[in-house]
């Protein structure tokens, strides 16, 4: 079988096999529009675990592809100690199942850090066991990066340089913790008036209250469970469906209060943008007793005071 070595920064910090050896197989896989030859090497990181780096048969490339893949944007690895299924690896890689991506190894002594490339041009950070996952963008040329594996190493190297590049940034932000980044995306002081605000739209509704003593609205985002409004102690629930006014205004204030703050950052890094998405936790308001004639009042002034400095056009949602 043919000579398959792997290059240092290509090596997995937890890898049992050496860097020098043997293809394990080789494959043909139709990959970016042309029938190519592929060896392939299996590199054991535990008894039962390993990876598959790709190399192209009779390419001068420097570097490997490592056989990867994606599920609901979280990367995962062609998982085997044995000789792959070739059949399976082709298909796989064909209709994209695998992806080919660049690994890498960055250390400087002091730090260690993993980052993955797919051939599509998203780069993500790895921490240990890839239990946390950061995308960021890294200015490559698509050619250079598809012709010569070093590339990835290079252009790394150079953005860590960089004070405010995206890659960096992520690396930062692959460390923070959950609260962190929360309050990154949306300040405590933010938040503790959107749980104002919140409770404003509870206690100026008098329809609630005549139905039941105590309210629970979680406000989760993304559209799953938006303006989820319900009564645990009189087991009510999914009122947003019998009160369409709750959930608007769960959209108008999701719409509002994150672009409120650190707009540009949300857009500007793409770490950022998919915490976001994936697990940016809003706020649960839980009313356990119904709100006096004075609460009210003040509710809904508050109520109508935000609608007319931010949706001005949605003045009829105020009850």
């Amino acid at each position: 079988m043919s000579e398959f070595n792997l290059e240092s920064w290509e090596m997995p910090l937890a890898s049992l096999s050496p860097s020098a050896g043997e293809a394990d197989a080789v494959i043909e896989a139709n990959w970016r529009g042309q029938r190519r030859e592929f060896m392939l090497r299996v590199v054991r990181l535990r008894d039962v675990y390993g990876c598959t780096f790709a190399r192209e048969k009779d390419s001068s490339d420097t570097g490997s592809w490592l056989l990867a893949g994606r599920r609901r944007g979280v990367v995962t690895v062609w998982n085997t100690v044995t000789k792959p299924p070739l059949q399976k690896v082709a298909e796989a890689i064909e209709n994209g199942d695998i992806e080919l991506a660049r690994f890498c190894v960055l250390s400087d002594g002091k730090q260690t850090r993993r980052a993955i490339t797919f051939s599509s041009g998203e780069s993500m950070w790895l921490s240990v066991g890839m239990g946390n996952q950061e995308k960021f963008n890294l200015p490559i040329s698509e050619e250079d990066f598809l012709s010569n594996g070093r590339t990835q190493v290079e252009s790394l190297s150079e953005e860590l340089t960089r004070p405010a590049s995206d890659a960096r940034f992520a690396l930062n932000w692959l460390r923070w913790a959950q609260s962190k980044r929360q309050s990154y995306i949306l300040s405590i002081e933010g938040l503790r008036k959107l749980e104002h605000l919140m409770r404003c739209v509870l206690f100026s509704d008098s329809s609630l209250w005549e139905r039941a003593d105590n309210w629970v609205w979680d406000l989760y985002q993304g559209g799953v469970h938006l303006g989820l409004l319900y009564s645990p102690l009189e087991h009510s629930s999914h009122v947003e469906k019998e009160n369409p006014r709750f959930i608007q205004l769960a959209q108008l204030i999701v719409d509002k209060y994150p672009r409120a703050v650190n707009a540009e950052d949300l857009a500007k890094h793409q770490c950022v943008q998919w915490f976001y998405e994936r697990n940016f936790f809003w706020p649960m308001v839980w009313a356990e007793t119904p709100p006096t004639y004075h609460e009210r009042l003040e509710a809904r002034s508050r109520l109508r005071e935000w609608l007319h400095q931010n949706a001005p056009e949605r003045m009829d949602l105020l009850p």
